[in-house]
């Protein structure tokens, strides 16, 4: 039945971030524009600084313990992708009630370091920043959304710390030819019980408890 609350909970999650309707842009619109996130650094291996921003929610009420964080990873930072990226979805999932952190990787927009082909060593950095809300944050769950090359990175992570409680996987990097950088983060994702969102296109594919 665990489980079975948190599925709900990123299905709700998905909805939030990804099916915005015209009205709630409409009326959200100008306080989505005039968000101002805190930023934040965290330490990485070898000396590498992460820049991290924290999107706190708009809620009266907000207290860091009750509600949970969304961790947004962002896409393949070979090909451009950063934090940025990500931050749209980020501001929407604060109007929703929830806080979020958006992060660049190593190499990627404002964090020092080098990217790397496989995305391996990106796994460190997502580490330690889940390692930073850990300590930091006395939120009970951690949500964690990846997209496209930050995918892999968020089905690898699941598993990682009890406080994560599942993961949102949009356009999930899977394939033959994908493999070849990413096929070390495969089998823990397949392996994982935790809920699990995938997002590819129009397909939505939710699998709870189980393998995939």
């Amino acid at each position: 039945m665990l489980y079975l609350k948190y599925i709900v909970f990123i299905f709700i999650l998905y909805i939030c971030i990804t099916f915005v309707s015209s009205s709630i842009l409409k009326n959200n619109n100008k306080s989505i524009l005039n968000m101002v996130p805190e930023p934040f650094t965290v330490n990485s291996e070898n000396g590498i600084k992460l820049a991290c921003k924290l999107w706190k929610s708009n809620n009266l009420n907000n207290n860091m313990n009750d509600i949970p964080i969304v961790l947004f990873i962002h896409q393949y930072a070979i090909m451009g992708g950063q934090g940025i990226l990500m931050e749209g979805m980020a501001k929407h999932t604060v109007t929703n009630g929830f806080n979020a952190i958006t992060f660049d990787l190593r190499g990627a927009g404002q964090s020092t370091g080098s990217p790397t082909y496989t995305n391996q060593y990106e796994l460190t950095d997502v580490k330690e920043v889940i390692n930073y809300i850990i300590k930091n944050f006395d939120s009970n769950k951690i949500f964690i959304v990846g997209s496209s090359g930050g995918a892999p990175l968020c089905g690898a992570i699941l598993d990682y710390s009890p406080r994560i409680a599942g993961g949102v996987m949009i356009g999930y990097v899977w394939g033959w030819w994908a493999s070849i950088l990413f096929g070390w983060a495969y089998p823990s994702v397949q392996q994982s019980i935790k809920p699990k969102i995938f997002v590819v296109g129009k397909l939505l594919s939710v699998c709870l408890n189980t393998y995939i």
